[in-house]
């Protein structure tokens, strides 16, 4: 049975503050990460609502936008 070399698949051992910077940081780093939650989730129902009151009007006020 061969053993397993970590090593050669570019595993390494982290200290603590080592940890910290690879899992995110502190507290700053995650009040951003839950505002940019929180924005994705406004935007999504904001999408929601769009959607739903363009099928409500036949899609009459429908913005369409070309890519």
């Amino acid at each position: 049975m061969q053993t397993l070399d970590l090593n050669e698949l570019g595993v390494i051992e982290l200290n603590k503050s080592e940890m910290k910077n690879y899992d995110g940081g502190g507290l700053k780093e995650w009040l951003i990460s839950k505002a940019i939650d929180l924005a994705v989730a406004v935007m999504g129902a904001y999408a929601k609502a769009y959607v739903e009151y363009s099928v409500e009007t036949g899609g009459q006020y429908v913005i369409h936008h070309a890519v």
